[in-house]
């Protein structure tokens, strides 16, 4: 069974052209955590606390890195495309050429989501035997500087390369309970996955398996207290469909406020149904952490009570 979430900003990503501006002078050279890719960062950028990447709370940007391994970039450009972002809903994608060596893909799209319009800037590279992806988000909305600030993204993503040793990661949050799942694959730097054997990809791919992710939000934007938001998310996982939940709860873990789902949906690869559990923490600095269990309906009535104990031990580092 596959990762099953989209992290937020996951399902994109964007890369730009390199434009040469006066904030750019003043840019330090710096790794995203947990990464290989280094960056230009001009001022009024931070260290994301939440995933592997940069923020600019001022403007509404945000730059997201993830590594892979250098296999997966021909199957990740040829996703970059008009009509295949079109299929998750980016919108006017374009391609644009860059004065730097290949291989890559630029590309600039507009994405409307829940939480506003965003200008999404997609590159992907590969060097040092590693794949790069960096998506900037740009809430259009939030803008300071309209055209200017694009222009100040494109020239830091321009700037991407990958180095030979990885920035030291940021732990967000701790697990005081795993049961029988294992560490499996870190994504964005702070989310992780777990899994009975510990590897993310399953020996069979036809054999459905259990797999549990822990993820925080790509930002601390204020999240609704109830389930509908949660329910949301819920019913955004990829390769399921048609939900039935079965129980809603809203409690505290960690002195957090956690809407709790549970449900079952269709596994559209495995042609069965699979136990879904999902809880919903909510931030103290706003935002959320994410944790979402996923097994064959034949071992929901083993895992249930593991995933939610894993839940009830989890505790943030802010």
């Amino acid at each position: 069974m596959r990762l099953a979430f989209k992290c937020m900003a996951l399902a994109t990503f964007c890369f730009a052209i390199a434009l040469a501006s006066p904030e750019m002078a003043l840019a330090r050279v710096e790794k995203a955590a947990s990464s290989r890719v280094s960056m230009d960062i001009p001022a009024g950028y931070e260290q994301s606390p939440l995933f592997s990447g940069f923020v600019n709370k001022e403007e509404g940007v945000s730059i997201v890195v993830v590594e892979m391994p250098d296999a997966a970039y021909d199957q990740v450009a040829k996703g970059l495309t008009a009509d295949a972002l079109a299929a998750k809903g980016l919108r006017n994608a374009k391609v644009i050429t860059l004065s730097r060596p290949p291989p890559y893909v630029f590309m600039r799209a507009e994405q409307k989501t829940p939480e506003g319009d965003y200008d999404k800037l997609m590159l992907v590279l590969r060097e040092r035997g590693t794949t790069a992806l960096v998506t900037a988000n740009i809430r259009k909305t939030e803008l300071a500087t309209g055209p200017e600030t694009e222009k100040q993204v494109q020239g830091i993503l321009a700037s991407a390369r990958i180095t030979a040793d990885p920035a030291p990661p940021r732990k967000v949050y701790t697990l005081g309970y795993l049961g029988p799942f294992k560490p499996a694959d870190t994504i964005l730097g702070t989310t992780q996955a777990y899994t009975l054997d510990g590897k993310i990809e399953p020996e069979r791919k036809d054999v459905p398996r259990a797999i549990l992710i822990v993820a925080p939000s790509l930002d601390r934007r204020p999240v609704p207290p109830d389930d509908k938001y949660a329910e949301k998310l819920l019913e955004g996982l990829p390769g399921l469909t048609g939900f039935k939940i079965h129980e809603r709860s809203i409690r505290r873990i960690a002195s957090l406020e956690a809407v709790e789902l549970t449900a079952t949906a269709h596994d559209k690869d495995q042609k069965g149904k699979v136990f879904v559990y999902q809880a919903l923490l909510l931030g103290s600095q706003g935002g959320y952490y994410r944790i979402v269990g996923q097994a064959p309906l034949a071992d929901s009535e083993a895992l249930m009570p593991v995933f939610r104990k894993i839940a009830e031990s989890f505790r943030p580092i802010e």
